[in-house]
């Protein structure tokens, strides 16, 4: 999780504590479609560093 900036970790942290997308977006205030996109890229960027690492 280190390669995460620190929104990114909280974001991210949220989510794989079982919130869902619209209490994420309502506890940070941010819009639920950014909430979403920055997940999906969170975890593309996750898999991409795992594929490095095998």
């Amino acid at each position: 999780m280190d390669l995460l900036s620190i929104d990114n970790r909280i974001l991210f942290g949220l989510y794989l504590q079982g919130y869902r997308y619209d209490e994420i977006a309502d506890r940070l205030q941010m819009p639920l479609g950014t909430v979403k996109v920055r997940i999906y890229r969170i975890k593309q960027e996750l898999r991409t560093y795992k594929k490095q690492l095998v």
